[in-house]
């Protein structure tokens, strides 16, 4: 059975990296868990709260669920006191909304080092896709060359409920 490496970013309010591995945590200040098979009870649980540098705690924060069945690795993204929720002009499948406020996950297979090759989904609180594979061979945002992968063949599902009441999405 392969493992799998899933690290997780909420938005660019918080971008906090997670990382989700079968006991083995490639950073110290990133939580490590294994990812659960569905079964309708049992699900893998992070938490993302602090900011991308490291230094301090975001004003906003993820709370992100997994599990995983045969066919299909399943995540429930909650952004919480999102209180920047701007429309953008990012409206369709593969549109750049990476340059927004979005939820980015980045998979990858289970590997001892950081995995050069993985898999990026956006998700906007728009419900609007970025979906591409990427390489990043020196891991710092330098030369990395992407592909976007079709969203009409990619198997992907989203969906995405805005709660302006309670600042969730």
């Amino acid at each position: 059975m392969s493992k799998l490496v899933l690290i997780c970013m909420s938005s660019l309010i918080v971008q906090a990296a997670a990382l989700l591995c079968d006991n083995l945590s490639l950073s110290d200040d990133l939580p490590c868990t294994e990812v659960p098979r569905c079964n309708g009870q049992q699900y893998a649980h992070i938490t993302v709260d602090q900011l991308s540098n490291g230094y301090g705690d975001s004003k906003s924060y993820s709370d992100i669920s997994l599990c995983f069945d045969d066919d299909r690795l399943y995540v429930n993204h909650v952004a919480h006191k999102q209180v920047f929720l701007t429309p953008t002009s990012y409206t369709q499948c593969n549109d750049p909304v990476f340059n927004s406020n979005v939820g980015e996950f980045f998979v990858a297979p289970y590997m001892e080092s950081e995995p050069h090759c993985y898999n990026e989904l956006d998700i906007s609180p728009f419900n609007v896709m970025f979906d591409a594979g990427i390489y990043n061979p020196n891991l710092n945002r330098s030369g990395i060359v992407g592909s976007e992968f079709e969203c009409s063949s990619s198997g992907i599902t989203n969906s995405v409920v805005q709660d302006s009441e309670n600042e969730t999405w």
